[in-house]
C-alpha cells in the first residue's frame, strides 16, 4: 500500500501543489495563533483598566489593547484621549472609550524605537490606509510598526 501512495505523489503534479499550499496555509495559521498567543501572554501581565482610568495612566505613544471575545485588539494611545488603530479595514483616530467598546483596556509592554511624538506621528501617517489583512497588516502589526518601525510577525 505504501508504495501505491509515494507512486501517488510521484504521478500527481496537482496532488503535490495542493499539499504544499496547505502546509503554507498551515504555517501562516501557527503564526497567527503564536500572535495572538504572545499578545496574550504579555496583555496578562498588566492590570485592566477602565477607560477613566487609562487616561490618567496611558501614556502619548503607549501600546494599548482590547481582548475581544475571540481576538485581541490593538491600538496607539495619542495621550490626550484618542486611539489610532484599524478598524473594519481602515486606519482611524478615535475616543479611547469606542476603542475599548465596553472592554477593559491593557497596556502592551513592548519596547520602542522612537519617541512618544515620532510613535505618534508615524501613526498619523497612516491615517486613511486602507490595506488591512489579517495576517500580515492588522491592527498589531500597525501598533508594533509605529513603535519599533518593524512590523509584529
Amino acid at each position: 500500500m505504501k508504495g501505491k501512495e509515494i507512486k501517488l505523489f510521484d504521478e500527481s503534479e496537482l496532488f503535490g501543489e495542493t499539499i504544499g499550499l496547505l502546509s503554507n496555509l498551515e504555517e501562516s495559521l501557527d503564526s497567527l495563533l503564536d500572535v495572538f498567543d504572545d499578545s496574550r501572554n504579555e496583555i496578562r501581565k498588566r492590570q485592566a483598566l477602565l477607560p477613566k482610568e487609562a487616561k490618567r495612566l496611558f501614556q502619548k505613544g503607549d501600546h494599548i489593547a482590547v481582548m475581544r471575545l475571540c481576538y485581541t485588539h490593538h491600538g496607539i494611545y495619542d495621550g490626550k484621549g484618542k486611539v489610532y488603530e484599524y478598524n473594519e479595514g481602515k486606519v482611524v483616530h478615535r475616543s479611547l472609550e469606542s476603542f475599548a467598546s465596553g472592554d477593559l483596556l491593557y497596556l502592551i509592554c513592548d519596547s520602542a524605537k522612537f519617541t512618544p511624538d515620532e510613535i505618534i506621528r508615524r501613526a498619523k501617517s497612516r491615517l486613511g490606509e486602507e490595506n488591512y489583512h489579517l495576517l500580515w497588516n492588522n491592527c498589531v502589526n500597525f501598533a508594533t510598526w509605529c513603535r519599533s518601525g518593524v512590523p509584529r510577525e
